[in-house]
């Protein structure tokens, strides 16, 4: 359960940052 929240928190920033890089680990983690 943390790490699904982790998992959110983490790509919302990378949304900001990044929204194609986080397509990318999500990709990768998923």
């Amino acid at each position: 359960m943390c790490f699904f929240f982790f998992f959110l928190v983490f790509c919302f920033f990378c949304r900001v940052a990044s929204h194609r890089m986080c397509l990318n680990l999500a990709g990768q983690g998923l």
